[in-house]
């Protein structure tokens, strides 16, 4: 596969300067509108996530928009975009960071723990997976069984006079 063809380098996420997190309808319509000015404008020149210039024409344009349009090669093409972390622009979380990671023999400031802001706090739930819960023991034993009963068929005459 050619450099330029690799789906890793280049995508309608390049193309229409979208985030992942953007679905609404309208929103790609007008990010899909705004690149087509500026793409003609710059007469088949766009600039890509990288920074780089990217040269393409009206028929890979149009597929592009296609591509971004239709939902499961959405999907599909997600997977190819680089995203940075949300909390990788977080000063507060990046300054906590590095207090933790301090050697292990390094005890943890004072006011370490009272730092850490409730609202850090919400932001970093969503990523903690659910608690286990442990297995049921069963610490009392079950009782024996009942003996069985006799069984047996009896005839209709019989079922009629006993009621």
């Amino acid at each position: 596969m050619p450099f330029d063809l690799n789906p890793c380098r280049r995508n309608p996420f390049d193309a229409f300067a979208l985030s992942k997190d953007e679905t609404g309808i309208k929103a790609i319509r007008r990010a899909i509108a705004d690149a087509r000015s500026l793409w003609k404008d710059r007469k088949g020149v766009m600039t890509a996530r990288d920074g780089g210039a990217w040269t393409i024409s009206e028929a890979q344009l149009n597929s592009l928009e296609k591509e971004i349009c239709d939902p499961l090669r959405r999907l599909q093409i997600e997977q190819f975009v680089h995203q940075e972390h949300p909390f990788s622009a977080d000063e507060e979380i990046a300054g906590l960071c590095h207090e933790l990671a301090r050697p292990p023999e390094a005890s943890l400031p004072a006011g370490m723990i009272d730092g850490i802001s409730g609202a850090l706090l919400t932001r970093l739930i969503h990523f903690v997976p659910d608690p286990v819960r442990p297995a049921i023991a069963d610490d009392l034993p079950w009782p024996a069984y009942p003996e069985a009963s006799p069984v047996e068929l009896e005839s209709l005459d019989r079922t009629l006079l006993r009621e």
